[in-house]
Formats: C-alpha cells, structure tokens, sequence
C-alpha cells in the first residue's frame, strides 16, 4: 500500500511534516516507495488489457476458446511463472473428451480452469486440433512475457521487496526512541504544553 502520510487517521494534517522532520533522510525512499507502489499496482490491469486486444491478433477467439478465462490465466502465469520456462514443443494444456448432449467435445484446459471446448473427432483430429490451440496459446503467452506491462509488473515487485527492507533496515538502526525536534509540529506542541503546567503537574506529566 502507498505510505500516504497526509491522510493518516488523526487527520490533522501535520503528519507529513513531522514524517520529514524526524526521518529527512527517508522521505526520498518513501516518495520513490509510493510511485512504485502505484506503477506495480497498475500493471496487472495494463497487461490484462492488452492481452484481451492481442488475442485476436494471435487468433484467439470466442468460441472455441473462453477468452475471459483464457487472458485472466495468462495474465496470471505471465507474472507468476516469469522466470520458468516451459521446454519448447512440451504442451501447456491438458484436454480431456467430454459428453455433454448432443454430441461430443474435447474440454481444453490451463492451470486447472477449462479455457477452450473443441470438436470431437478421432484420436489424430483430437491431437491436430489441441496443438493447434497450444500453439495460440504459448505464442501469446510469449508475446505477453516480453511486454513492458509485464515488466513493469514483475519488475515492480522485486522493487517493492527491496525498498521494503531498505527502510525497516534503516528503521530498525534508529530504536524505538523518537527525540524531540524543533521543527515537527507534534513536538511543538506537546513542548508548548508541558511549559503551559504548573511545575509540580509537569513534573508529574513527565514520569
């Protein structure tokens, strides 16, 4: 989630420039922290919209395949299996012949979740057509894997994993202890009113 200062729940707005008073040294890793939070958050979507207008340039198209289950799978491996490789000319469906009334089918599946449903026929039909439909699919999925959506996506989370421990590294250095600073607005405040007390009621606030 965006670290977004300005609208924490004491809704004073002064929680930004105490932010920057106390830790001027993080304001650049939490800005930078922010944007990416932002790019990575977008890129899912970016890249389900452009495999839904590549589909049917890859001739992908409704029926026989379930185009909304289909991207929503791609989408999916595209970010998740970035770094695995299926071996070349090794299918990435399973197909199974159904019956339903009126005839018979052949359920195409991927990752689990039926994404195309093709005529029957005899065993070497059956096996033409599924490797006519594996290779639409892994061309995409191939495409898909070299677009700038994609990277923004996977390259966005090594990101965020690596200014995550940037900042509780830097965090963690600092204890738990936060000193009183001039210019934070809280610290102020809080000095203000110690000096408003009676001696013996600061004497008192203070243990």
């Amino acid at each position: 989630m965006r670290c977004d200062l300005a609208s924490a729940p004491s809704g004073e707005g002064t929680d930004r420039e105490a932010f920057r008073a106390h830790f001027p040294d993080l304001v650049e890793a939490v800005e930078k922290w922010n944007e990416t939070v932002v790019r990575t958050a977008a890129a899912p979507q970016a890249l389900w919209r452009r495999l839904a207008n590549s589909a049917r340039d890859h001739g992908i198209t409704e029926p026989p395949f379930m185009v909304g289950a289909l991207i929503d799978h791609l989408a999916t491996r595209t970010l998740e299996g970035s770094t695995q490789v299926e071996p070349e000319g090794e299918p990435i469906v399973e197909h199974f012949r159904d019956r339903p009334a009126g005839g018979e089918c052949v359920s195409v599946y991927l990752l689990g979740r039926r994404v195309a449903s093709l005529p029957g026929g005899s065993d070497v039909e059956v096996e033409r057509r599924v490797r006519a439909a594996d290779g639409l699919i892994r061309s995409l999925l191939d495409d898909a894997r070299t677009w700038e959506e994609a990277r923004d996506a996977i390259e966005g989370r090594k990101a965020l994993a690596a200014l995550r421990r940037g900042l509780l590294a830097q965090l963690e250095l600092r204890g738990e202890a936060i000193e009183f600073v001039a210019a934070c607005p809280r610290c102020r405040l809080t000095a203000e009113g110690e000096a408003e007390l009676p001696p013996s009621s600061a004497v008192i606030e203070s243990r």
